[in-house]
């Protein structure tokens, strides 16, 4: 992470100088509040590269800061600080977003590790979410492989004539997309990009075939049972025959 602002929101002067002190070398700045109110000024007139948030403090918890972040964007990181008495709140807090977090009492060390955990999380995240962009060009992609696309070779060179197969056309999106990661550790690229894939190619299918299953398996090329096994665990709706 550049030299950046980050801005640790907690009453608990021992966790502030403890991040504080892991980070100073690391960032430009830290900025200490330890209020609900003094929080959400600070949020609202400053860009930060990450924010590290203390739930044990009841008033910094029940104020929506988390909420306020997201309405920004997705450009903040955010770590939160929960005593390991409240570790049983996680599962509730993550039901609508995963969140790296920090229990306290923390050790030094786990400061620099969880950052650097959320970081790379952050980034697949927000790369994700670009490919996910692409998603209706790769479904015209999918419908007719010889339109005219814009497109680029895997070393970035035109395609004379901007004809491309779905091949050469998945292929330099993929290789666009790798690329942007810049080689993150433990970024699970066979699994995320099958998920991205599969969801529309499946729902493709079922709307060439009105909702068919037979058809659509066939179409695809797999068992019908394992069809009706994706469709459940994708949550895809069935076109009416």
């Amino acid at each position: 992470m550049p030299k950046e602002r980050i801005l640790v929101a907690s009453s608990d002067l021992d966790a502030y100088q403890k991040i504080n002190k892991v980070l100073k070398r690391k960032i430009g700045e830290t900025v200490h509040t330890k209020t609900a109110i003094e929080t959400i000024a600070q949020i609202e007139k400053t860009a930060f590269a990450a924010i590290f948030i203390d739930l044990d403090d009841k008033k910094i918890k029940d104020s929506r800061i988390i909420e306020k972040i997201g309405a920004k964007g997705d450009n903040t990181i955010v770590i939160l600080i929960i005593p390991r008495k409240k570790i049983a709140l996680l599962p509730k807090i993550m039901k609508t977003h995963s969140y790296n977090y920090l229990v306290k009492p923390f050790h030094p060390s786990e400061i620099n590790m969880v950052l650097n955990s959320a970081e790379r999380t952050h980034a697949l995240n927000r790369e994700s979410k670009a490919l996910k962009t692409n998603i209706k060009e790769l479904e015209d992609a999918i419908k007719g492989s010889g339109q005219k696309l814009p497109s680029s070779d895997s070393k970035g060179g035109a395609i004379e004539g901007g004809h491309v197969s779905l091949e050469a056309f998945i292929e330099e999106r993929l290789n666009r997309f790798i690329k942007k990661l810049n080689g993150a550790k433990g970024a699970n690229f066979y699994d995320m990009i099958i998920a991205e894939i599969e969801k529309p190619l499946i729902s493709l299918a079922l709307k060439e075939t009105r909702g068919n299953q037979i058809k659509a398996a066939t179409l695809l090329g797999i068992n019908r049972n394992t069809l009706r096994k994706k469709v459940t665990e994708l949550r895809l709706s069935i076109p009416a025959e």
